[in-house]
């Protein structure tokens, strides 16, 4: 009885899980392809590639190391969206976290390369997940970095508080997901991430879900606000000009201000 409701839980969690990625995804994919927003649509194809490569390796068996290369795909997509969002894709940082994040995930591909076809041992299983942390880590903290970087920029800007809420949600959202990898350090060795057989395991893909959860919709909702939250949010707003930002304006005044602070 135990068993099986381990293992329905696990659906539950596991169909959260992905439905909540790929809709969030698919959503910033038509919003972006209408927008004609290419930062949008890189994003968008790093989120729906998570869901792609779970459920490779949990439906149809393709095995971790598929996962693995298709998370790969998704955090580098992640972090050039960053680039392209605040940077232009230029500037020294945002090339070293580039840089960085290929690297860990390489680093991470190759763990599991060894774990399948080498000698894996409990100290590599710990190093692996040690190394985890900073591959996650810098990908959606350097999203948060960047995201607050950006409001600070606009906070005194003569623009709609919605905007600026924008900028706060992404940075807060962004950072509370760079820490997502957190319940991995009390996953049990040996154990398949989410086993329903085993309560440790399917405690920590919970914890994982919930997290994936609150940052989609926190994600969505920042880049692409419901009316009504912009106009309760502009409740006290009175502009001393009348004019309406569209995305790609706000961008570009966020990357001007950006590159002013730079050559300050």
């Amino acid at each position: 009885m135990n068993a099986e409701l381990f293992y329905i839980s696990f659906l539950i969690l596991f169909g959260i899980f992905i439905i909540t990625l790929a809709a969030m995804g698919i959503f910033l994919l038509v919003k972006g392809v209408k927008n004609k927003m290419v930062n949008i649509i890189l994003g968008s194809v790093g989120f729906i590639s998570l869901p792609i490569g779970f459920v490779g390796n949990f439906v149809f068996q393709l095995g971790p190391i598929f996962q693995e290369a298709i998370i790969i795909i998704s955090f580098i997509l992640t972090v050039i969206f960053t680039n392209l969002t605040f940077y232009k894709n230029k500037g020294f940082l945002s090339k070293i976290a580039l840089c960085t994040v290929i690297l860990l995930g390489i680093i991470q591909l190759g763990f599991f390369l060894v774990s399948v076809y080498g000698v894996w041992t409990l100290n590599l299983y710990y190093l692996r997940v040690a190394l985890d942390f900073p591959y996650t880590f810098i990908v959606f903290n350097w999203l948060s970095y960047s995201s607050y970087t950006a409001y600070r920029r606009v906070k005194t800007q003569e623009i709609e508080p919605w905007i600026k809420v924008r900028y706060q949600m992404l940075a807060f959202f962004s950072l509370i997901f760079s820490f997502h990898n957190i319940p991995e350090f009390f996953q049990p060795p040996g154990t398949m991430w989410g086993d329903p057989s085993n309560i440790e395991s399917l405690i920590v893909f919970g914890c994982t879900a919930i997290l994936v959860v609150i940052f989609s919709l926190g994600f969505s909702i920042a880049w692409f606000m419901p009316n009504r939250l912009k106009q309760f949010l502009n409740r006290n707003y009175q502009a001393t000009e009348e004019k309406e930002f569209q995305e790609k304006d706000l961008l570009d005044l966020i990357k001007k201000e950006l590159e002013q602070k730079k050559s300050s």
